[in-house]
Parts: structure tokens; sequence; C-alpha cells
């Protein structure tokens, strides 16, 4: 029996020698041709990739193309809606979104303003406070001079009635359409004809708007010389041509007279020590963003990055200038980049979060980790909707402890 296990053990031995065998010189035959086809295979995906890039592009241009012949016929004929009523325009030619169903969504804005109230509590156990601002939508009946029949996206219903929630509850807050209105400039300087955004100047009257209520109603004592609101240190220039908004890159800019826009830019003429995003120097070494006005293609620009180089998940400012200044919490959207900018002389530090990514988690984690002496809450009135108001989503507050809310006849 054993010389038989010997003979059988001694077979495994001489098979497993000639398997393995067979695979080295397999592998020696084929690996060579193999290795053609993979090297053939790379310079075939390449030459794909820039095919697919190249028709992409070819793509583009002709989508942009298509749409601007769209554009100047529907210019041609007089109609002042285009895109199955995506857009239309006012009678002083500036785009805005419109919908066939005349009225926009409307959400529980007394749940968000109890969200912002529980957020008031919060931050007032650590000495600071909440400020909602109120950012004007476009569309005004104020100052937008509509055709009849057209429906334009109006917000300023879903705003009026946030702010009266906050009111009832205490939330201090400021009205930037007020703003405008007691400014009185015109229509032109307050949004740009092709985009949804406020124009650098609309943008400064709220900042010395908002550093005036602080100061009265917050006891703040920003700025009491009033240096950092006077226009006169700051340069204001209008880069020509150079703007086109996302509605006309959706809809056309041969719908708009004149096509392209000016694109305004308040910078301070005074120095800055600033550290942002891994940058320390001057505004426009940091938190200003001149290649942003520099492009191949106005289709792919984004002009409006000039301001903090566009919108992130999170940004933090540091303004060495003034260790001692506000600590600020910022929740914000695009629109509100230049009014960040042009707070950041009175700020020691802004951390800045996109309302949609300012989840329960992150904030309440955020809150515990710094000290900050406000909140700031900006959102466009579009944007005043449930994935901005995720923080606090399943608390409640308690209306009787510190942030009781004041009386309605307090706030006015």
């Amino acid at each position: 029996m054993k010389k038989v296990d010997n003979i059988r053990n001694i077979e495994k031995i001489i098979f497993c020698i000639v398997f393995f065998s067979g695979i080295c010189v397999f592998s020696f035959f084929t690996a060579k041709p193999t290795l053609n086809r993979l090297k053939h295979l790379e310079l075939c995906e390449a030459v794909q990739l820039k095919n697919v890039e190249k028709n992409v592009n070819k793509s583009l241009y002709k989508r942009n193309t298509m749409y601007e012949s769209y554009a100047k016929l529907n210019y041609s004929l007089g109609k002042k809606e285009i895109d199955n009523f995506s857009y239309a325009l006012d009678k002083k030619g500036y785009y805005h979104p419109v919908n066939f169903w005349v009225n926009v969504d409307s959400y529980n804005y007394r749940r968000f303003a109890q969200q912002i109230l529980t957020l008031k509590k919060d931050i007032y156990d650590n000495g600071g406070k909440v400020v909602f601002m109120g950012i004007p939508n476009k569309y005004n009946e104020a100052w937008t001079k509509g055709y009849k029949g057209i429906p334009y996206n109006d917000y300023n219903k879903q705003l009026d009635e946030l702010l009266l929630w906050n009111r009832r509850y205490g939330i201090d807050y400021v009205d930037f359409r007020e703003t405008l209105k007691k400014s009185k400039i015109d229509y032109n300087k307050m949004f740009y004809k092709t985009d949804e955004y406020w124009s650098a100047t609309a943008s400064f009257l709220a900042f010395k708007d908002l550093v005036n209520y602080l100061n009265e109603e917050e006891n703040a004592n920003l700025d009491k010389s009033g240096y950092y609101r006077n226009i006169k240190n700051y340069e204001v220039k209008y880069y020509n041509n150079k703007f086109l908004g996302s509605y006309a890159r959706r809809a056309g800019k041969s719908m708009i007279k004149g096509g392209l826009e000016d694109f305004e830019t308040i910078a301070p003429k005074f120095k800055g020590n600033i550290t942002f995003e891994g940058k320390t120097g001057d505004y426009k070494d940091t938190v200003l963003d001149e290649s942003k006005l520099n492009y191949s293609s106005v289709y792919d620009s984004n002009v409006v990055g000039y301001y903090m180089s566009g919108i992130k998940k999170t940004q933090t400012i540091i303004n060495n200038d003034n260790p001692k200044g506000l600590k600020i919490l910022w929740l914000r959207d695009p629109a509100a980049s230049p009014l960040i900018v042009d707070t950041i002389p009175l700020c020691s530090k802004i951390d800045c979060v996109w309302g949609k990514y300012a989840t329960d988690g992150y904030i309440k984690k955020i809150l515990k980790e710094n000290k900050y002496d406000y909140v700031f809450i900006s959102y466009e009135t579009v944007n005043l909707v449930p994935e901005f108001f995720d923080f606090y989503k399943n608390d409640h507050p308690k209306i009787g402890d510190k942030a009781k809310s004041k009386a309605q006849s307090e706030k006015k």
C-alpha cells in the first residue's frame, strides 16, 4: 500500500510541475501580443477621448448657435417670452424666469422661522445673535414693469410670510428690498438684465444698511467713522460687454438689446491682509479673483466668480488686520458673495457655508466648536426652500426660555 501511495504522490508532483510549466510557457508566448494589444487600446482610448471632447465642443457650439438663432427669430417677431414660457422680458428688456402655472411653490415658512428660533436659542446661550437678511427678488412690482399676461416668478409673498413669522418669533432681520426702495436708484443699477443677481452697487447699499441696523438695533458700534461705508474709499469699475448671465446663456443673448452687459465691480482702495483658501494678501490676491474676468467663451464664463472665486460648500475668510473683529457664521447662497466681501473689514473671521450644505449635523457641530458673535442667514427668495433649512428640522424651540419671542409690536 505504501508503494501505491508513493506512486500516487509522484504522479501528483509530476502533474503540478507539468501544469505550472505549461502556464509559464503560455504566458511567455502570449505576453508580448497582449502588451501590444493593451498599448493599442490605450492609443485608441486616447484618440476616442479626444474625439469625444471635440464632439462635445462642437455640440455645445451648435447648441449655442441654435439658441441664438431661436432668440433672434423671437426678437424679430416681437415676442416677449421664449422657450415655452421659461423666460420672458419685462418692459425695460430684462430677463425673468416665468412659469406656466402662475403661482410659485409655497412651503411651511412658520416651520422655517421656528428652526431659526431654535438656532437663535443655541447661539444666544453662547452670547451670540442671529440676523436673517431678506435678499431682493429681481421681479418686484415696486421696480419692475412687466407685460400683462406673463406669469413672472414673484417670490415676494413667500419672503413676506417668512418675515412675518420672524417678527412673531422675535427673530432679528433686515429686509434689503426696503433698502433698494429707499435708495431710489435706477432699476438698471439694481440688477443685471441677463441674470438673477443684484449688482455690486445694490449689494454695497445693503452692506451700509446692515451696518446701520447692527449699530442701531444691536449696539454693535461698527465703523464709527463711517469710513468703510463711504463709496469714495472704493474703486468702482465697469467691464464693458463682459457679462452674459445664466438666463441669457439658456435662452440666448439676442433677445436682449445690446447683447452682452457691462459687469460692475467695487473693490476697496484701502489695503487688506486677508487669508482665504490658502492665500494671504490684499483683496485682489485673495477674495477678488480677476482671472474670472478673462475667458475664451462667454457661454462658459463665470464672471460673478470675481467675488470669492465663486461659491463652494464651505469657505473661511480671516481678516488679519482686525483680530478683535466680529466672528460670523454666514449661511449663504451665491448672491451673498459681494456682501460678504464688503463686510470683511468689520470682522476677524467669517465662516461661510452654502445653505444647501448647512445640514443639521454640520450646524450643531460648528456651533459647538466655535463661538460666534453672529449667525447671518442670507438667501435669495428662490432659495427659501426646505433644502436650505435643514438645520434643526427635527428640533422645536422652547418659547419660554431666554430666547423667548418678542411681541410683534416690539419689532414695529
